[in-house]
């Protein structure tokens, strides 16, 4: 059976196997990784980061924080097929971009902060009938 014909609609019958792809699937589990690496960074080594860059403030830190640990739950939705997951990563990284912006960082450091959500997009958008 190729992949193709194990496509399906989850939505129509969520109780046949869906297939989420190699790429998706490594993309999802590299950021649960990145982002609670990223969140413990910013609650239990803010003191450190501060130094690197005077601008960030506490409340900086853990609304970047926050939305490493909202990112672990929006992978965790677009794992099981909720559209909400994609849309949340891109709210974060607006968020985070305003954020950057407003600490200094350079547009090609902050502009990356995009990427990821832009890249899940891709990814998931050959699939996109598999989510509710």
């Amino acid at each position: 059976m190729t992949e193709n014909e194990d496509e399906f609609d989850a939505v129509a019958d969520p109780g046949r196997q869906v297939t989420r792809g190699g790429w998706l699937t490594a993309f999802l589990i590299m950021m649960v990784i990145v982002n609670t690496l990223s969140a413990g960074s910013y609650f239990f080594r803010s003191d450190l980061l501060r130094q690197l860059n005077p601008a960030l403030t506490e409340g900086t830190t853990l609304i970047l924080g926050a939305g490493s640990l909202l990112n672990i739950l929006f992978a965790l939705l677009v794992w099981k097929w909720r559209k909400a997951g994609i849309y949340g990563f891109f709210i974060v990284a607006a968020i985070a971009v305003v954020v950057n912006f407003k600490i200094g960082m350079p547009l090609h450091l902050t502009s990356m902060g995009v990427a990821g959500p832009v890249i899940l997009f891709l990814l998931a958008l050959p699939r996109w009938s598999n989510f509710s």
